[in-house]
């Protein structure tokens, strides 16, 4: 179910923000930064991630990690976030227990590193990779979306204190143009694309590229229905560019053909930051074009992946 942006639950939630004090306490239980990351990759970017606690359990590669009071030692860990130095370094330290867990704290913790990255680049256009692990929806959302545009907005802000106006426009969005901040998330059957949006001299603009996370073609017509840009799970990258058919609207006025585009970090000498194919959510929608991914992780768990794209749904793409 959508949850709106405008909502009684909104409003409280605005009036009970923490502190500054209390944000700071909660920052290392909830989100951590990495200032100009190394990842291969993503390559020089800011990245953010939050506790696992934040995800959609729905999400095929979902497992409590070992932390979690209802963790199943003979689960084994899909998601890329639980292993190797994501997990040791970062995701593990994190409150990841469900009893008292707030996702609002959460999001007000990661909206709060993303103003430190903001003040550290100052008049530096430097991308920003949200919550590489972790989610949000709703107002959560809401709250990272505002973040961003504080960001992008210092980000492009000259030094005589005047945006460049032609350059603010087409990182935003507004013309369909790379954005400077991306994500992605599995929440987009219970969140609104809306809610990823933030008011910018009176109008509502969104200032980060958000990537619906599918495992299936039918997933990937379902998300574009309710307005959203995807990327997709595929067993291997087969070619640059694939045919997933023809997605028609509900009232059958509208036929748009989907490509799929293979992630070029993926299967060229390219990273994040140079390539953009993820940080262009409008163009990519207005355009069907869905972003491949490969399973990646362990090679366990890539052999596990392969298994699951099968089972679960039975649809996935080879």
């Amino acid at each position: 179910m959508n949850i709106p942006i405008q909502s009684k639950s909104r409003i409280q939630l605005e009036r009970t923000r923490p502190t500054a004090r209390t944000i700071l306490r909660d920052v290392e239980g909830y989100a951590r930064l990495s200032q100009l990351s190394g990842n291969a990759k993503t390559g020089r970017v800011n990245v953010t991630l939050t506790t696992h606690a934040t995800c959609d359990q729905d999400c095929p590669w979902y497992t409590h990690p070992p932390e979690h009071e209802d963790h199943d030692p003979n689960e084994k860990r899909l998601c890329y976030a639980l292993q190797g130095n994501s997990y040791l370094q970062n995701v593990r330290h994190m409150r990841q227990h469900s009893s008292g867990f707030d996702r609002m704290r959460a999001a007000w913790a990661e909206a709060a590193l993303i103003d430190v990255a903001r003040a550290v680049h100052v008049g530096e256009p430097v991308g920003l990779r949200l919550h590489e692990a972790g989610d949000a929806y709703g107002y959560a959302a809401t709250v990272l979306a505002r973040a961003v545009l504080r960001y992008v907005l210092r980000a492009w802000n000259g030094t005589d204190g005047v945006y460049r106006d032609r350059q603010l426009w087409t990182w935003l969005g507004m013309q369909g143009g790379r954005q400077l901040a991306w994500t992605y998330t599995h929440h987009w059957r219970r969140c609104d694309p809306a809610n990823w949006s933030a008011d910018f001299d009176g109008e509502l603009v969104s200032p980060i590229s958000v990537l619906a996370s599918c495992e299936t073609v039918e997933h990937v017509h379902q998300a574009h229905s309710e307005g959203w840009a995807t990327c997709l799970v595929v067993q291997r990258h087969t070619a640059p560019v694939r045919d997933l058919g023809t997605w028609t609207s509900p009232g059958g006025t509208i036929k748009k053909q989907f490509r799929g585009v293979a992630c070029p970090a993926q299967t060229a000498d390219v990273q994040c930051k140079d390539c953009g194919l993820c940080m262009q959510s409008q163009r990519n929608r207005e355009h069907g074009i869905v972003v491949l991914f490969e399973v990646h992780g362990s090679p366990v768990a890539m052999k596990e992946k392969l298994i699951t794209l099968t089972s679960k749904g039975g649809k996935g793409i080879p």
